[in-house]
């Protein structure tokens, strides 16, 4: 089961910074956080991804294990 944190508007929309999520894949995870939220499934899927401290561009195909850590890092802009 994935540990999935959240920050700033995203533990907004799921009401918690964090959740317990069963998925064997980052896409898979996305799509069960897509059935709570739907208006979130584009951000997800276009979002960097650390899992378990390693952060990935494109990370749908990755795999998750029995303990996996997700964060999903909402993007920085510079001004």
């Amino acid at each position: 089961m994935a540990r999935v944190r959240f920050t700033g508007e995203l533990a907004q929309k799921f009401g918690e910074g964090e959740l317990f999520i069963p998925a064997n894949t980052v896409k898979d995870l996305i799509d069960q956080l897509s059935q709570q939220q739907p208006d979130t499934s584009a951000q997800l899927e276009q979002m960097a991804i650390a899992i378990n401290g390693e952060i990935y561009q494109h990370a749908l195909l990755e795999k998750l294990g029995e303990e996996t850590d997700v964060c999903f890092i909402l993007p920085i802009s510079a001004g």
